[in-house]
């Protein structure tokens, strides 16, 4: 299947945030114990729906990010982004600015009353931000560390790292995550079918698709990147696509085995299901489900 140029584009942007927000966690390793943080947190109030991509409760400040993953070389002048002398699109300090009056108003209409501190978060070593003052609300990828490693120390200042999270703290958390709704960037996918689909196992790492194994091969290498992967592996990996893609349909030694497409050996196909999944029917309409499922 060929996704236009605006599908593409729409797929880059949700992996390069979906990688960015990976990448801002590991900046929240070692931290206190009495740190509440809730992640890819979407928000509705008065038919606005917002997004919070990183919330930290900590025992007296609520801490706000907004995470870019942004590549290259961009220009900050008179208030606006800019991209090879091009404005962009969007300004990731306007969305930073209606985020956090968004989530005033939230804080408000619950009648609550914690500080809230928000800032933007780039998070790629390869991006380099021209024009930014040390007043604007910006953390660059180089004063990361930094950052939460002063923020540590000032938290410690007030709050012993034994401590657990606050009833304060946890009723915040739980009222934000009783609002929380559905809001997923994949709601609007392209129509596909199994038919359309290019088939075949694909390299974990790099997405490029392994060649047919050997009859007797365990193993399979991608001969682009190196990378190395068990055949079973792999084979677990192509039913867990399939049950993405196709959720309502069921599981079946033929189907997973076109949708391999290059384990020609049935029998492997079948072993792999048989050992991880449990098999409903002994007949040629025989299907496979999770062991923990009931079904008939």
């Amino acid at each position: 299947m060929k996704f236009t140029k605006e599908l593409e584009q729409r797929l880059y942007a949700i992996n390069s945030g979906y990688e960015g927000e990976v990448k801002f966690d590991t900046f929240y390793e070692n931290c206190p114990d009495n740190w509440v943080i809730l992640n890819d947190i979407w928000l509705k109030i008065d038919n606005f729906t917002f997004q919070i991509d990183s919330l930290l409760i900590t025992t007296g400040t609520n801490y706000l990010f907004d995470v870019k993953n942004f590549l290259n070389e961009y220009e900050y002048r008179n208030g606006r982004f800019y991209r090879k002398d091009q404005e962009t699109r969007s300004n990731p300090l306007k969305q930073l600015e209606r985020c956090d009056t968004s989530y005033r108003y939230l804080l408000k209409q619950l009648g609550l009353n914690f500080p809230v501190v928000s800032n933007l978060a780039f998070v790629n070593e390869k991006f380099t931000l021209f024009g930014a003052t040390r007043d604007l609300p910006i953390i660059l990828p180089t004063q990361m560390e930094q950052f939460f490693q002063q923020l540590k120390t000032t938290e410690a200042k007030t709050s012993k790292r034994s401590e657990q999270p606050s009833q304060h703290q946890m009723h915040l958390a739980n009222q934000i995550l009783s609002l929380h709704v559905n809001q997923s960037p994949y709601k609007d996918l392209p129509d596909y079918s199994f038919e359309i689909l290019e088939k075949g196992l694909v390299c974990g790492k790099c997405g490029t698709f392994f060649a047919p194994p050997g009859k007797l091969q365990r193993t399979l290498l991608c001969h682009k990147c190196g990378c190395e992967e068990s055949v079973e592996n792999a084979i677990l990996r192509c039913i867990e696509e399939y049950r993405l893609l196709f959720p309502n349909d069921r599981i079946t030694t033929k189907r997973i085995q076109e949708w391999c497409r290059v384990i020609t050996c049935e029998r492997r196909i079948r072993r792999s299901l048989n050992k991880y999944f449990q098999r409903i029917g002994h007949s040629t309409s025989s299907y496979f489900v999770e062991r923990s499922a009931q079904s008939i």
